[in-house]
């Protein structure tokens, strides 16, 4: 107790004593020391405070701090600039002290100074304060659009009381990664078990062994399953049905990021989710819109005019409640595959519920494929949860339009959840892993 006290105590007085000289070097913010901060005016790049509930207040009169107080208020940073480079991360961090909470955000915007895509990144979502000051360190993760960023402290209290203080505040940039993630599932063409015929087992252990449904084939020379009929598919174990139930920040409260790797070729017109977990409830009889239908589905389709493209699907039925990202086939642009040719791809969820942040990775690639998402519909506040199990290959007869729900063949699927993945690795940089330069990695990287 005696040397937690002494800390604070030598860090206040340090605070106190050299704080406007004692800034961190590398900051990419300017003004650190606020000495010509006007923040109650309306600015738009300097130090900006918002009063978001009365009532709220903000000083500059102690040398190399700020303080807000009141109930609910806002300090944003001015721009910084970011490096389109998926290799590194932005590290925020700053002395604080108060009464009350903090959440610190990280604000995107793109070349134009328009909202990147995700605009708004939370990355501390309440850290409580105390009287003594203390140093708070985040990491935020921007997407590649991003190409200017702010700081936004938010201070949180539930009575008028509530005190917020920052001091030094620093962006520095550090090697990007993650948490590491969890494998959630790992199913490989190239070790399917004893009985391929009968059911496909997964590598993790973690779920029992899917049961193959109808006659997809096993191509031991090849190391994957070739499915050419709607009738066709892999189906999980309804006990292990919840590990996959991702949700979205509207009606949780917070995002359920995850990723899905696919290995696979499209050899043909296919409809549908190659995987997917939605529970159709209720449809309208004469035109089949499902008019409830919680879940989610990732289509890698083929269509009528031989375009092809990637979706994902998060909703709670076919007309409005719904977000849709689509990875080529539009705007003129379609995805570089060929019948035969096997492909990897990497789905990114931030479980935002906004369809375009979903980003895809391709063949190794560190650049996500161009998203046109679905201009209409949005997510509301109930879950997306539901009680079916996971499905490879098809399984959703009703979105077949007539034609095969998927034709081509799967070598290996994976899910992982978390915004990490393999030793904290981002999506991309573990897509590029996996590929290897056109030899995947084959079976359980987590043994590697």
């Amino acid at each position: 107790m005696f040397l937690r006290s002494h800390i604070a105590a030598l860090l206040c007085f340090c605070c106190h004593s050299t704080l406007a000289e004692n800034v961190v070097s590398d900051t990419l913010l300017s003004n650190v020391d606020f000495r010509d901060a006007t923040p109650a005016e309306n600015v738009w790049d300097a130090w900006r405070w918002d009063p978001i509930r009365q009532p709220s207040s903000v000083r500059t009169d102690q040398p190399g701090m700020i303080t807000l107080q009141g109930i609910t208020s806002f300090l944003q940073s001015p721009f910084f600039p970011t490096q389109e480079d998926s290799s590194v991360s932005y590290k925020i961090s700053a002395v604080v002290r108060g009464k009350g909470h903090l959440r610190i955000e990280a604000v995107w915007w793109d070349q134009k100074k328009s909202p990147a895509s995700p605009h708004v990144e939370v990355v501390a979502t309440s850290i409580a304060l105390s009287k003594d000051f203390r140093r708070v360190e985040v990491t935020a993760h921007p997407a590649r659009s991003a190409i200017f960023g702010q700081i936004r402290f938010v201070q949180q209290a539930e009575t008028p009381d509530g005190v917020l203080t920052v001091a030094r505040p620093a962006v520095q940039i550090v090697p990007r990664r993650f948490v590491p993630g969890e494998l959630l599932l790992a199913l490989d063409a190239a070790q399917p078990g004893d009985a391929p015929q009968q059911e496909w087992q997964d590598l993790t252990g973690l779920n029992r062994p899917f049961r193959v449904v109808g006659t997809p084939q096993h191509d031991r020379q090849r190391e994957v399953f070739t499915i050419d009929s709607r009738e066709d598919y892999f189906e999980g174990a309804v006990e292990d049905e919840s590990r996959f139930d991702f949700d979205t920040a509207k009606s949780t409260g917070r995002t359920e990021p995850f990723t899905i790797i696919l290995y696979a070729t499209l050899d043909g017109p296919s409809h549908g989710g190659v995987i997917n977990k939605l529970e159709v409830r209720k449809r309208d009889p004469n035109t089949g819109a499902m008019l409830d239908a919680p879940g989610w589905l990732l289509s890698l389709g083929w269509n009528e005019f031989g375009g092809e493209r990637l979706e994902f699907h998060q909703m709670l039925n076919n007309l409005h409640d719904r977000i849709i990202s689509r990875h080529g086939g539009t705007d003129s642009k379609l995805l570089s595959v060929q019948p035969g040719q096997m492909n990897l791809f990497v789905v990114h969820v931030p479980g935002d519920g906004v369809a375009g942040s979903i980003q895809m990775f391709m063949d190794g690639r560190l650049i996500p494929e161009k998203n046109v998402p679905w201009p209409g519909g949005s997510l509301s506040g109930r879950s997306i949860q539901n009680d079916v199990p996971l499905k490879i290959g098809g399984g959703i007869h009703f979105l077949a339009k007539g034609l095969p729900l998927f034709t081509g063949s799967i070598g290996f699927v994976e899910i992982w959840k978390g915004r990490g993945l393999w030793k904290g690795m981002t999506p991309e940089q573990y897509g590029k892993i996996r590929w290897n330069n056109g030899q995947p990695v084959r079976g359980l990287i987590l043994e590697r």
